[in-house]
């Protein structure tokens, strides 16, 4: 015993899904551009910060460094000359 079946249904049914599968990979082809766009500027953003750091933390401390510069400068001559000889270093002394 044979059973007809209606090909022309079964040909529509088949090209809805594959329409369906085409328009969804589409779409996960987009998505997957969106998501990498938005990896790329998720990186480029915490570099961007990174650098930012980076620099404020350069100038601080060119800050300090400029500053410590200053302070010894006006701190020399020293009322006390350095030890210029062996004997002058107490450590050195017998």
């Amino acid at each position: 015993m044979f059973t007809h079946i209606d090909t022309s249904s079964l040909k529509k049914y088949v090209g809805k899904k594959i329409g369906r599968r085409t328009h969804s990979n589409a779409f996960l082809k987009f998505g997957a551009a969106v998501g990498i766009a938005a990896s790329v500027g998720f990186i480029a953003r915490e570099v961007y910060r990174l650098a930012q750091a980076h620099r404020k933390t350069k100038e601080s401390e060119a800050h300090v460094d400029a500053t410590h510069d200053k302070a010894l400068k006006g701190s020399f001559p020293a009322s006390d000359p350095p030890a210029s000889q062996f004997f002058d270093i107490p450590v050195n002394r017998q």
